[in-house]
């Protein structure tokens, strides 16, 4: 269930319990990676201890003897709740000269409605910025992003115009693929 109260996890599977003979009283779930991106997408859920309860079917748990867990419907309030503190980091990137695109890889969700500046993107041909030729995205570029179609949060599009395109090829950008390099500065995530 996706919706703006609710998020089950879909992709975790590594559950240990306290105890080496799994008698714990305590499960630990460990959250994989696409179920944590879509957390934290969805900022009405798992944003604070306000906003995180756990919900459990009925039979998901099995007790010692064989008797199964009622079930937790109505959402049992979080004990504890530790807020994400590492900041996202881009872990890689595509450009589509011919398209006019760069799609973004960051390292978890990011809110690019609220957060994202891409005039922190600075594009190059080298490695160092403007001596092996670059080109800075400007606040007065025509430049628009969208999140990937595929859903995923981590993953944002920006369109260039073609100005900006016309740029990057006078300067060298884009022609080889290793030969195209990108630095971001710290604004562009805030």
């Amino acid at each position: 269930v996706r919706d703006e109260e609710n998020y089950v996890l879909l992709y975790g599977e590594n559950w240990e319990d306290d105890d080496y003979y799994g008698a714990g009283d305590m499960i630990l779930i460990t959250i994989d990676a696409s179920d944590l991106n879509a957390l934290k997408a969805n900022t009405q859920v798992a944003a604070g201890i306000d906003t995180t309860y756990l919900l459990v079917e009925e039979g998901a748990v099995v007790d010692m003897t064989g008797n199964l867990l009622s079930g937790i419907d109505s959402g049992k309030p979080a004990a504890s709740y530790f807020p994400d503190v590492t900041a996202p980091t881009l872990d890689a990137f595509d450009l589509n000269m011919e398209v006019g695109s760069i799609l973004l890889e960051f390292s978890e969700t990011i809110d690019a409605e609220n957060t994202f500046d891409y005039t922190g993107i600075v594009l190059m041909a080298g490695l160092s910025t403007y001596v092996a030729g670059g080109r800075r995205l400007l606040s007065n570029d025509d430049i628009s992003y969208s999140r990937d179609s595929g859903g995923s949060a981590n993953l944002l599009t920006l369109s260039l115009d073609q100005n900006v395109l016309e740029d990057l090829k006078v300067s060298g950008v884009g022609q080889l693929v290793d030969s195209t390099y990108i630095a971001i500065d710290s604004k562009t995530i805030s």
